[in-house]
């Protein structure tokens, strides 16, 4: 997750109301430059540094939210570690990654050194963490309030449960991955090709896969417990609503067995983004990571940079028979009655109903799974 969506997210929450907004001076943000980098024994993920710089967030003559933040290019960043220093290469605007012969080992730390601009920026040194395996993934009918005001919803919420042997206490930190495989509603007859329907199916393009990066913190630590285990600590929750839970759904979850530097920087990001009751109790710019400049102690910087043992477990769930799944809406409409054939456009799929003798038709989305952003490839760890 990337520290500028998180930062202009609890932005746009404390500012987006249905009120006039009012921007005291002291909540006027100016632009705020972003390290972060995270590195770990997974050998599925490259790691890399990423460094950009948030855009006004509001200004005195604009009520309009902005919102895009912008990599910077041309800095330098390395990685210092006990076997010497490996400097990365800017492949994107913003996005610096580490050399393939660079490995992490358990028990060794590691610092982060960037500069860009005249200044130079440390982290603190982390140390690698082995991360115990995850004991479980399981997940519970759950009903949920979307909103404060809002509609409740029936859905699955998830959980993850770890332990580790050793001497605590632990911290850990989860990201989440989820696939799905999903269908479109309806079956094409013919064509239409501008000028007449040619008979064709689109049979091959109902079924896809679809991936997609699960949003949200998901924390969790023993400290205080008198066992060095968490069990069911929860995760994300998917709704009744949506392609997501009507056949088949796989949440891949990545622990990470964080320092408690680390842990306080998502803690507090936690706060700032789900638990700020208004601007004036939790402002962003008070967010501080462990990463410093350190030729000019006024420049403020948000910055993270962790250093993780990791482990992870895949789970797979079937279509729910405790609610019922509603998927992405689609609506058949007639050719020439509600839609004229002329504003049809070439290429378009269309079912014959034999008993009208009409035409209907639908977004394409609705005949063309691969529209909602799938794939027809079926994944190699799908099961």
């Amino acid at each position: 997750m990337q520290l500028n969506k998180i930062f202009l997210l609890a932005c746009v929450l404390l500012t987006g109301s249905c009120v006039d907004r009012f921007f005291p001076e002291t909540a006027r943000y100016h632009e705020v430059l972003f390290i972060e980098c995270l590195i770990s024994d997974d050998t599925t993920s490259t790691s890399a540094v990423r460094i950009s710089i948030s855009a006004p967030i509001a200004t005195e003559d604009s009520s309009k939210m902005i919102y895009k933040p912008r990599g910077v290019s041309g800095a330098q960043a390395m990685i210092s570690s006990p076997d010497g220093f490996f400097k990365c290469r800017e492949t994107i605007a913003g996005t610096y990654e580490l050399p393939t012969d660079f490995k992490v080992e358990t028990g060794k730390s590691y610092q982060l050194q960037v500069f860009y601009n005249d200044r130079f920026f440390e982290s603190d040194y982390q140390e690698l963490r082995r991360s115990p395996p995850i004991d479980s993934v399981t997940y519970r009918h759950t009903v949920q309030k979307l909103s404060e005001d809002g509609e409740i919803v029936d859905g699955y919420r998830f959980f993850a449960s770890t332990h580790d042997p050793g001497q605590g206490p632990s911290y850990y930190r989860w990201t989440l991955d989820a696939t799905f495989l999903y269908t479109v509603p309806y079956n094409a007859t013919h064509i239409w090709d501008g000028w007449k329907t040619n008979p064709a199916s689109n049979k091959l393009l109902r079924t896809c896969w679809k991936s997609k990066k699960v949003s949200g913190i998901y924390l969790a630590q023993t400290i205080g417990l008198s066992e060095n285990r968490v069990t069911e600590a929860p995760l994300n929750f998917e709704s009744q609503y949506g392609d997501e839970l009507s056949i088949r759904y796989s949440l891949n979850v990545r622990q990470y067995n964080i320092s408690p530097s680390a842990m306080s920087f998502w803690e507090n990001v936690d706060k700032l983004i789900n638990k700020t009751g208004s601007l004036y109790e939790t402002q962003p710019y008070q967010l501080q990571g462990n990463i410093h400049c350190t030729t000019d102690s006024t420049f403020y910087v948000v910055g993270i940079f962790e250093v993780a043992g990791a482990s992870t477990l895949r789970l797979f769930v079937d279509k729910p028979t405790e609610f019922q799944v509603i998927p992405v809406s689609c609506i058949l409409m007639t050719v020439g009655k509600d839609i004229p054939w002329y504003v049809l456009p070439a290429g378009s799929f269309v079912t014959e109903d034999i008993i009208k003798k009409s035409f209907l038709t639908a977004t394409p989305s609705c005949y063309d799974c691969r529209l909602r952003d799938g794939t027809l490839e079926k994944p190699l760890f799908w099961r």
